[in-house]
């Protein structure tokens, strides 16, 4: 694996699917209806999770 496909691998993992997976887990548990959270007033948690998930990723590189 090239080092340009690792870090594709890894920017796809911190900016896709582990906020995808926490809000899944939310439709899973009954905090949401669905996997577009349609509450606004629910899409706090969702929106701070992706965007610890990506700062992650930046303080990564």
């Amino acid at each position: 694996m090239t080092p340009a496909a690792v870090w594709a691998a890894v920017f796809v993992l911190f900016c896709a699917v582990i906020p995808m997976g926490f809000v899944i887990a939310g439709v899973r548990t009954g905090r949401w209806t669905n996997h577009h959270v349609p509450d606004r007033a629910h899409r706090r948690w969702p929106l701070v999770v992706g965007a610890a998930s990506v700062a992650a990723f930046v303080l990564l590189r």
